[in-house]
């Protein structure tokens, strides 16, 4: 069973959700089984003006075995985006996502500007935490990118 939908509540506001329930396969290594799934989402989005989009979802994932109805595993993910455009060509973007599974968070910040359509620039910064055990969280990834884009048209 699959049940999917969203609505457009205010010029500012939109709800999403979607619901999963059925037959699925647990693929492990030297002993696959049958389970039964369900995944559920709940969203929504915020654009008060032209220059704002904030959004922000969560999704949980559950799977039980078929056999004898025990839980396997249950999977929470929680995503923030945010974004803010200065104009037609400068929008810079914030982007957080916790994973319970591999307990994780990761952060994305972006920043892009459109010189004329095709060339674009980008500059971003995005960094993993993780939390072993009881253990706090920390710092395992650190990045910085530059990315230069052109349309050459002749």
């Amino acid at each position: 069973m699959r049940l999917q939908g969203s609505v457009q509540l205010y010029r500012w506001l939109s709800l999403n959700g979607f619901f999963s329930n059925g037959w699925s396969t647990f693929y492990d290594r030297t002993n696959p089984f049958q389970g039964r799934s369900r995944s559920s989402n709940i969203g929504f989005t915020l654009q008060p003006n032209q220059h704002v989009n904030q959004s922000v979802s969560y999704n949980r994932v559950r799977f039980d075995r078929a056999s004898d109805g025990q839980r396997v595993y249950t999977v929470h993910i929680v995503n923030f985006r945010s974004t803010y455009q200065f104009n037609r060509h400068f929008l810079v973007r914030a982007i957080e996502q916790f994973d319970s599974s591999k307990r994780r968070l990761l952060t994305d910040l972006l920043a892009s500007y459109e010189f004329v359509p095709g060339t674009v620039f980008h500059a971003g910064y995005g960094s993993l935490f993780e939390k072993p055990g009881t253990a706090e969280y920390f710092t395992t990834s650190r990045g910085l990118f530059f990315k230069a884009s052109y349309l050459y048209r002749f």
